[in-house]
């Protein structure tokens, strides 16, 4: 059976109104409650204030990518509020600029058997689908490569697989795939990195 499905689809310029999961991923608590806690959080930083910004400085301080994604340890940095905001950065890379010769509208999202990675894949493949992607979400646990192959094979414009690699269990991460399909260049990873934090995570809102 071919892992890869088209679960999660938007269309530009307009997010999608809802998004419907697959049965497989109803609304997780965890991810309930970080949505309430990410609500929470802005309203008493005061966001659309002053302080929006110094409060946006601090929560994406914590982030700084490394060999072709980001790493942390769960938990502490590596939250659902932390990973859509890293989500939202490629997304806005990939739609200023698509390369040419590829579905500019397709993503690839992937994850391991990582502690809540299929939560965590859920949540960045929301984010693309908020942002007009088409997004193939794998349906059970995949090895890396797969995602590289399936962006290659869907010419797609990137994608996202969720894994620490060799780091130890208590880590998670958001590796980056350009669209030949390979791990992001350096020189992409800076670029994404730049805009952590530079626009408001988009993303379609739970459905039962």
């Amino acid at each position: 059976m071919d892992p890869f499905r088209s679960a999660l689809s938007g269309k530009a310029p307009v997010p999608p109104a809802c998004l419907d999961l697959p049965d497989r991923f109803p609304p997780h608590p965890t991810r309930i409650a970080s949505c309430i806690r990410d609500d929470a959080e802005e309203e008493h930083a005061g966001f659309g204030s002053p302080f929006r910004a110094i409060f946006r400085a601090h929560a994406m301080g914590a982030i700084q990518f490394g060999t072709d994604g980001w790493r942390a340890v769960i938990a502490e940095d590596f939250t659902f509020a932390n990973l859509a905001r890293v989500a939202q950065a490629p997304a806005d890379h990939w739609r200023a600029a698509p390369p040419e010769g590829v579905r500019a509208d397709r993503a690839v999202v992937g994850y391991d058997r990582r502690f809540q990675s299929v939560q965590f894949a859920a949540r960045v493949a929301e984010v693309l689908a908020g942002n007009g992607f088409r997004v193939t979400l794998t349906d059970r646990p995949t090895p890396t490569p797969s995602v590289s192959f399936e962006v290659k094979r869907q010419k797609a414009v990137g994608g996202v697989m969720l894994t620490a690699s060799h780091n130890p269990a208590a880590f998670n991460g958001f590796k980056l795939k350009a669209w030949y399909g390979g791990s992001a260049e350096p020189s992409m990873c800076k670029a994404v990195e730049a805009l952590l934090g530079r626009h408001p995570v988009r993303s379609p809102p739970l459905t039962a």
